[in-house]
C-alpha cells in the first residue's frame, strides 16, 4: 500500500469541517475523512457530503444493514464513499477492512 501524503494543516482543517457537517466526533472517523480527501479529493468528498445529506433528510433515509435503525449522516457518507471506491482506494482509506487485515499483526 502506498503511503499517503504527510499531514497538511489545511487538509486537517477541511477534514474537521467535513466531520462537523457529518456530526462525526470520533478521531478514527476524522482520520478516515482526511484519508478520503487525500485519495479522492476535496471536490468528490464535498459531493458525497451533499448526496449523504440528501439521503439522510429524504423521505426514505437509508437504514443500517440489519434494518434496525436509520443510518446516521456520517454513516450515509461512509456508505456512499465505499460505493465509489475501487479496492485499492478503499484499502487506502479503510486499511483495516477486508481479508488482508489481521488484528493479530
Amino acid at each position: 500500500m502506498s503511503k499517503l501524503r504527510d499531514p497538511d494543516p489545511a487538509l486537517d482543517n477541511f477534514a474537521k469541517a467535513v466531520a462537523d457537517q457529518l456530526d462525526e466526533t470520533d478521531p478514527d472517523a476524522i482520520d478516515q475523512i482526511n484519508r478520503a480527501i487525500q485519495v479522492v479529493g476535496m471536490e468528490k468528498v464535498c459531493a458525497l457530503v451533499t448526496e449523504a445529506n440528501e439521503q439522510f433528510t429524504g423521505p426514505n433515509p437509508p437504514k443500517i444493514k440489519d434494518g434496525s435503525r436509520q443510518r446516521t449522516l456520517g454513516g450515509c457518507f461512509f456508505e456512499l464513499l465505499k460505493g465509489n471506491l475501487n479496492t485499492a482506494k478503499r484499502h487506502k482509506i479503510f486499511p483495516w477492512v477486508g481479508p488482508h487485515y489481521s488484528k493479530t499483526k
